[in-house]
């Protein structure tokens, strides 16, 4: 049996409350500080491309909206696809920008570059889950799900439990497989109200995953394969949501 043991430094995360002054204090004049997105956008998930190009997404019709972090201009690059269709983003190395499909129970890719979209996998039936965020590894794209629906009726967007992953396994040399391919993966973390497992990213050294709770508030390192989990961070992060990893320092 492989044993996987990750150590992560966490020191910064208490502190997270000064960070916006220090990002401004440190950012250079040519980048704006304002980028305006289109009115009744309701911006949700973001992703950094290549060079200066972010990707956000919307909740309210599911769009996905690219623009430029230094000349603050972009536009509207996919077309809709419902609402709250577009929760997390991650762009891969191939400039492909993947979308964590919320209650619509999909994992989606488009083409960061013309805005296509190149396939759409039914995680699970809409309204069943809600599928939060995701991270694309070398060998994968990680979603989590938030939770499962207890309320037959779905306008009444009501989960609770099932913390859980999907797993998309790319093809040799990054290719997109077949919706056959994806894979669920346990998470042995507590089964508690929604929602559960949210934000995701690597660990150092990307050996294994770094996962928020957000009922919880902690942070636990994962086993991508066995799910097995540790706790990295005990608490205290109330609506712990998106997180971003530079080095090992954690953005939560």
């Amino acid at each position: 049996m492989r044993r996987i043991v990750v150590a992560v430094l966490l020191e910064g995360l208490v502190a997270l409350l000064g960070a916006p002054v220090a990002a401004a204090q440190g950012r250079s004049a040519e980048f704006p500080a304002l980028i305006d997105l289109p009115d009744g956008f309701f911006p949700e998930g973001i992703a950094v491309g290549r060079g200066s190009t972010f990707f956000a997404g919307s909740l309210a019709d599911g769009s996905i909206f690219r623009g430029d972090l230094r000349t603050g201009e972009g536009q509207v690059l996919t077309e809709a696809f419902g609402p709250f269709s577009t929760v997390g983003l991650d762009v891969d190395a191939r400039n492909r920008v993947w979308v964590a499909g919320g209650p619509s129970g999909t994992a989606r890719v488009y083409d960061g570059g013309t805005g296509a979209l190149l396939q759409v996998y039914p995680l699970t039936a809409p309204f069943a889950s809600f599928v939060n965020d995701v991270i694309v590894t070398p060998d994968a794209a990680w979603f989590t799900d938030s939770g499962t629906q207890n309320n037959p009726d779905p306008s009444a967007f009501q989960f609770a439990g099932s913390p859980r992953l999907f797993k998309v396994p790319l093809q040799p040399g990054g290719g997109l497989p077949d919706p056959s391919a994806v894979e669920v993966i346990d998470v042995d973390v507590p089964d508690v109200a929604f929602p559960n497992l949210n934000g995701i990213e690597t660990a150092p050294g990307e050996l294994g995953l770094l996962v928020a709770h957000s009922t919880l508030g902690t942070i636990y390192a994962v086993h991508p394969e066995s799910g097995q989990a540790s706790q990295v961070y005990a608490g205290g992060l109330a609506g712990a949501d998106g997180l971003v990893r530079q080095g090992t320092d954690l953005y939560v």
